[in-house]
């Protein structure tokens, strides 16, 4: 933190190029979005997004950092409109990457909200984007299996939920370590989904 505070400091106090001082605010918004400051996420993200709306010449995809850190912020929030609508506007114009970024939290609103057929069917697209975008192994996969398997747990489809969910914590699980927070969410989710279909077959 103090070493990119102190560099866009700099930058500003320099005149340095713009896409030089909109990288600093983005990393800052990404660390504070990280250390789970999310007033100081949004208002780096937010100044990062404006500089890059004054430029006309920086390419979609580009421009999509900010606002999907935007966008992740106001899920935690739990901001769904605004958040709807920017991963909807970033669709337009994101890039495999980003796009899998985008379902996720299109499918992650959308399990918010209790429309868990809608939710399915977007973690489903990211999925597949991510099949042919991502590595291996990449968290974001990890992201899509388990929004797919609360999607399927909501909808009573347990056995899918189950096969999702054991997906997810294996990715995470080789990606972060096995003491990841992540980890330990997948198996609770997973625990949920048993006892509840313990209690239904009662």
């Amino acid at each position: 933190e103090p070493v990119l505070t102190e560099s866009l400091r700099e930058l500003e106090a320099t005149g340095a190029d713009t896409r030089e001082v909109e990288r600093a605010l983005f990393n800052l918004a990404a660390l504070y979005r990280s250390a789970g400051d999310l007033p100081k996420a949004e208002s780096f993200a937010l100044r990062a997004d404006g500089l890059i709306e004054k430029r006309s010449e920086v390419p979609g995809p580009e421009r999509q950092g900010p606002r999907l850190i935007l966008a992740s912020i106001y899920l935690e929030q739990r901001r769904y409109p605004e958040a709807e609508r920017i991963l909807n506007d970033a669709l337009k114009a994101a890039d495999g990457p980003m796009a899998v970024t985008a379902y996720n939290g299109l499918s992650t609103a959308a399990i918010a909200r209790g429309d868990f057929a809608l939710a399915e069917a977007l973690a489903g697209q990211a999925l597949h984007l991510a099949s042919l975008a991502l590595p291996v192994g990449h968290p974001a996969i990890a992201a899509a299996w388990n929004n797919l398997a609360q999607a399927c747990r909501f909808q009573a489809k347990y056995l899918e939920a189950e096969k999702d969910y054991r997906l997810a914590i294996g990715v995470w699980e080789d990606a972060l370590g096995p003491s990841h927070p992540y980890v330990a969410q997948g198996l609770r989710s997973e625990e949920r989904r048993v006892g509840k279909e313990c209690r239904s077959r009662w």
